[in-house]
């Protein structure tokens, strides 16, 4: 996993139905940024991201949670 690539490759986009904008890397599709505002949206995102990358080098799963997690 490389946190450089997924940020340099996530795109923001509107979702029409939703009213709502959609921040997504294809090298990470677990991981969305979803607000009212492209900024809420960036925002979001890469707090998760650096959330997905912290489990990612503890050697978690990335995103998936169970038991005791």
């Amino acid at each position: 996993m490389n946190r450089e690539a997924i940020t340099k490759t996530a795109i923001c986009r509107f979702d029409a139905r939703e009213q709502e904008y959609i921040v997504e890397s294809p090298l990470l599709d677990i991981c969305h940024g979803i607000a009212n505002s492209p900024k809420d949206a960036w925002d979001i995102f890469e707090d998760l991201l650096d959330s997905m990358f912290s489990e990612y080098l503890e050697g978690r799963r990335v995103g998936q949670y169970g038991r005791g997690d």
